[in-house]
């Protein structure tokens, strides 16, 4: 009975190991055309681009986030603040920041309506207040590197692309943190060979940096699901 468990233990184990490497090299096998596609940005025309940042609480976030949009390479037309019933010092920190980057606009929400999730329907309110040909819409938690914006237009001009994501550098504290998470994101829940395939009904897109064209985002409907 024993020999039996520890038989079925070791080849779990042998299995995680196998999934593991194949979905590593998938996804280094993925990385190497995503960086082949991330060069130096090409030379489009500028659209308009609206950026919507949901945020509820976020004290401790915001002013970072805010900080390093403003700061993009790529020239921004209007960052929308969607604050959802902050109880925090969220909406202080954006009205200071307004008063050096006019194009930062506060939208200040209340509660969502029956059937609505709080981020979607804050988007969703954003967007109904947007005038971007393109929506970037980006969690409150995160920095952006001062080509971010510039290498995701790009991207998305010279393919074509009606949604286009960014690969997070996830910062992990605790142990389990860093032994589980990217694991976790890179070959199971995320992988970049999903991201990337064209040959699916789906594909994988990562919630805290979605860029949107805003024709496609309006034949999606409301995002109320």
């Amino acid at each position: 009975m024993f020999l039996s468990a520890l038989l079925i233990i070791l080849m779990g184990v042998l299995f995680l190991r196998l999934h593991l490497i194949v979905n590593t090299w998938l996804t280094l096998k993925a990385l190497s055309k995503l960086h082949a596609g991330c060069q130096e940005p090409t030379a489009f025309p500028t659209p308009a681009m609206s950026v919507l940042i949901p945020a509820r609480n976020e004290e401790n976030n915001i002013g970072a986030c805010l900080e390093s949009i403003v700061h993009q390479e790529f020239p921004i037309g209007e960052i929308i603040v969607v604050d959802d019933g902050s109880t925090d010092r969220t909406t202080d920190i954006v009205k200071q920041l307004q008063q050096k980057a006019p194009t930062i606009k506060l939208l200040q929400i209340k509660d969502p309506p029956a059937g609505w999730i709080g981020k979607t329907h804050a988007l969703y309110r954003g967007v109904q207040e947007a005038g971007g040909e393109y929506l970037l819409f980006v969690d409150a938690d995160a920095r952006l590197s001062p080509d971010c914006l510039s290498q995701a237009m790009s991207y998305a001009l010279e393919n074509r692309s009606d949604l286009t994501t960014m690969v997070p550098v996830v910062k992990c504290v605790s142990f389990w943190e860093k032994v589980i998470l990217p694991f976790g994101i890179e070959t199971v829940f995320f992988p970049i060979k999903r991201a990337l395939g064209r040959d699916r009904d789906r594909a994988t897109a990562f919630g805290w940096f979605l860029l949107f064209k805003r024709a496609t985002y309006d034949k999606m409907g409301d995002m109320k699901e």
